[in-house]
């Protein structure tokens, strides 16, 4: 089944949020005292996907956007969602940065979850703000057949 590359991110979307609830969850159970949770396969896979999904969108989704977009307004608005998504990108890079260091020095579980909990806002954020604006914009610039994706990989990108 081929999904478009906006419909791929809206699956990313989806997992990260699942496991970013789950996680949040299990850190909730956790006692005040002691150190934190290892990083599991499931967290690898999790910034596996998430630095994929950076990756599609600074390499294959924003310069689509450009190359649809003919006026000079539009161009303009991309360039800045060009900048601000690296902007955030940076920023989410960095939350996780810290999520880790606290997992991987023996910080205190206070320490880890708060870090946890600025990533997880950080990254919901940036997402939220995909969907509202980036996303649309995308969708309104590009036709369906522009980046259509077949199983993971993609298939073709034509720029009409």
């Amino acid at each position: 089944m081929s999904m478009t590359i906006i419909e791929r991110f809206l699956d990313d979307h989806r997992r990260f949020r699942r496991h970013l609830e789950e996680t949040l969850g299990f850190a909730a159970t956790l006692a005040p005292r002691g150190l934190p949770p290892p990083i599991t396969d499931a967290d690898r896979d999790f910034i596996f996907r998430l630095r994929r999904h950076a990756r599609m969108e600074g390499e294959i989704l924003f310069p689509a956007m450009q190359r649809a977009s003919d006026e000079n307004a539009r161009k303009k608005t991309v360039h800045h969602f060009i900048a601000h998504g690296h902007d955030e990108h940076t920023s989410v890079a960095k939350r996780h940065a810290e999520l880790t260091a606290r997992s991987e020095t023996g910080s205190r579980i206070s320490q880890w979850k708060s870090a946890l909990a600025h990533f997880a806002e950080g990254l919901q954020r940036h997402m939220d703000r995909e969907e509202r604006e980036i996303f649309p914009l995308a969708q309104d610039f590009m036709s369906q057949d522009v980046c259509l994706m077949a199983h993971g990989a993609p298939r073709r990108l034509l720029f009409l």
